[in-house]
């Protein structure tokens, strides 16, 4: 019982300090979720990390890449599987009636980008961007920013406040090139310019203890009446616009349920959070929903009011939900490893990091170089990046784990690796990855290798 009371805590630390026995638990359920995850745990424990699918390019990819002396560490993105990922996105989207608002974070490739948007115009209409430098440049002077507006995509949603004099030039510049942006804020503080207001929908069992709450920690709007405050501020604000609203469910949309990381009774107890969260926010955004729905649905200068919701962890329910207007997601169209383990998941693998083996330091080790490709969030394995294409039992040594430079990796019995070998990973995310490549090569069966810059090879880091 040690080990099952072990699961329960993991879960309550990674609640912020969530008591998942409280009374009002018990009440949704968490009784039956308990029931289960003894059940679940006294009858097998997953196998923690096991190994993960590899995108189908890498073997004729990596040999292009020896055959064109391409220097390692390099990205590889499948195309294929790319662009039957963005087909796959479209598709749910379409049946739900929404349209994607494309999370540029995510992928950090501008050819890959504007690839994602013309196979999928009607689908992909809009951009999500981290800075209001980022999404001047990517509009306004990058290498695909005329593929942009003629693929008609003149809407933009910096996605974190802004408080910096520049970053308010790089919007005057955008919207004197005849772009519509939006900016996020969350408190007066942050009114500005048009505004979309970003709304808590974390997860709080008890409302009136504020200690009980499931999910990131970002804005202090968590009721219809703080919202509906705010935005009454900006209306009789001079020179604002609302122009609508966020809710973002990082606690469903960034934890798998299936994670190959953690065990069955671990899965399960955030399967059963994220059951109880689902019912809530449908009710939250229904109320939110009918905050919009007695206003114009075009500002008063002709922008559309928009109601901005999910994730690619959340997609499928959040296409679902009638309130929201549009979904956000990225990071399934290359499908680092982390979204394996989600139970419902549209993607397939598309991207892989190829390294080389630099050192033999006996019969079963070898060393590559680089590796340290981790992801960010709370540290932990399902962060790190995973070998692909090697028999089971090949793992990183626990003692060094993956290094910047260098990473050593110990062999199953019978298999052997040579200096100048090649060994493929597979990133947990993939957008801030990228910042580590200045190209990336595309690979498609059949054809040769395309090298493509990042941001990176671009000579551009926004944060």
């Amino acid at each position: 019982m040690e080990a099952l009371l072990g699961e329960v805590l993991a879960v309550g630390e990674w609640m912020d300090g969530v008591d998942l026995l409280s009374t009002r638990w018990l009440a949704l359920g968490g009784a039956a979720v308990v029931l289960m995850v003894a059940w679940s745990w006294a009858a097998a424990r997953s196998s923690r990390g096991r190994g993960a699918a590899a995108p189908r390019a890498i073997d004729a990819a990596g040999a292009a890449l020896e055959s064109m002396g391409a220097t390692t560490p390099a990205a590889v993105v499948d195309v294929t599987a790319f662009d039957a990922n963005v087909a796959s996105y479209a598709s749910a989207a379409s049946r739900g009636n929404k349209t994607i608002r494309l999370a540029t974070k995510s992928l950090r490739v501008p050819g890959l980008i504007a690839r994602a948007i013309e196979l999928a115009p009607t689908a992909f209409t809009s951009l999500m961007c981290f800075s209001a430098s980022e999404a001047a440049w990517l509009l306004l002077d990058s290498p695909v920013a005329s593929r942009l507006a003629d693929l008609g995509v003149n809407d933009v949603l910096v996605a974190y406040p802004i408080s910096l004099v520049s970053d308010m030039r790089h919007v005057v510049r955008l919207v004197g090139a005849g772009r519509i942006v939006r900016l996020m804020v969350d408190s007066l503080a942050h009114l500005v310019v048009p505004v979309v207001v970003d709304v808590d929908v974390a997860l709080r069992p008890l409302e009136a203890a504020a200690w009980l709450h499931v999910g990131v920690r970002r804005s202090p709007l968590r009721s219809v009446a703080d919202v509906a405050r705010v935005v009454a501020a900006i209306d009789a604000a001079r020179g604002l616009e609302f122009t609508g609203l966020m809710a973002y469910e990082a606690h469903v949309a960034g934890v798998p349920d299936a994670s190959p990381f953690a065990s069955r009774a671990y899965n399960m107890l955030v399967a059963g959070m994220q059951a109880v969260a689902r019912w809530k926010l449908a009710s939250a955004r229904a109320e939110l929903g009918e905050l919009l729905a007695v206003r114009p649905r075009m500002s008063a200068s002709g922008i559309p009011l928009i109601f901005n919701t999910g994730g690619t962890g959340s997609f499928c329910s959040a296409v679902a939900d009638l309130a929201a207007t549009e979904v956000t997601m990225g990071s399934g169209l290359l499908c680092g490893h982390l979204f394996d383990g989600y139970a419902a998941r549209l993607c397939s693998p598309a991207v892989a990091i190829a390294l080389r083996v630099t050192r033999t330091p006996d019969e079963r080790h070898v060393v590559v170089q680089s590796g340290g490709f981790v992801a960010s969030g709370a540290i932990g394995e399902d962060k790190a990046p995973v070998l692909v294409g090697l028999p089971p039992g090949a793992a990183v040594t626990p003692a060094e784990g993956w290094g910047e430079v260098q990473t050593p990796i110990a062999l199953p019995a019978g298999v052997s690796l040579r200096i100048g070998d090649m060994v493929w990973v597979r990133p947990a995310k993939s957008g801030e990855i990228m910042e580590r490549f200045s190209v990336v090569y595309l690979a498609e069966f059949g054809a040769d290798l395309v090298a493509v810059p990042s941001y990176r090879g671009l000579g551009k880091a926004f944060f």
